[in-house]
């Protein structure tokens, strides 16, 4: 399987008719241009997928910079039997632009790279009717944000911000 997409979007005017007050997901008057392409393959016994996403942010008010980040996921799973898989990921984040990584203002709009490395097992109960996950990942680089470009929580993924590692951009 294959697939891509793409959407772009321009926010509503400030003082519009339709505006409302502040940023708002997707409303404050900017140009957001994201992209993503993925495949995935299945074999006997072994599942492969990957997926490579994209997004510029720019046009943004009063001058602020242009923000760009790229991202990726590769998994890969092994049944050992019928029953249970071993899992494996890589997922990685780079974003440039926007302001350097302090946590004084921790958003998804920070500059800052890292990778997160996960290996787990899937245990299918009744074929696939019910199925138990255990995995444990590790990030490498320091995830220095708790809230994404829109102001909205992703710590449901229960990684934490890391208040000590600080990436200081080049100029």
């Amino acid at each position: 399987m294959v697939g891509a997409a793409f959407n772009w979007q321009r926010g509503q005017s400030e003082g519009g008719a339709n505006a409302f007050n502040g940023d708002f997901i997707g409303n404050s008057p900017d140009v957001n241009f994201s992209w993503t392409a993925d495949t995935a393959w299945r074999f006997d016994g072994l599942s492969l997928s990957a997926a490579i996403l994209g997004n510029h942010y720019y046009d943004r008010p009063g001058g602020v910079a242009a923000l760009e980040s790229i991202g990726g996921v590769l998994q890969g799973g092994y049944f050992l039997s019928k029953d249970v898989e071993l899992i494996a990921r890589w997922e990685y984040l780079n974003v440039s632009g926007g302001t350097a990584s302090d946590y004084t203002n921790p958003s998804a709009s920070n500059a800052q790279h890292f990778s997160i490395y996960t290996a787990g097992f899937n245990w299918y109960l009744g074929g696939e009717w019910v199925k138990f996950n255990m995995d444990a990942g590790l990030t490498v680089g320091g995830i220095n944000f708790s809230n994404g470009v829109y102001d909205q929580s992703v710590n449901s993924g229960d990684f934490r911000a890391d208040t000590t590692s600080h990436i200081v951009t080049g100029k």
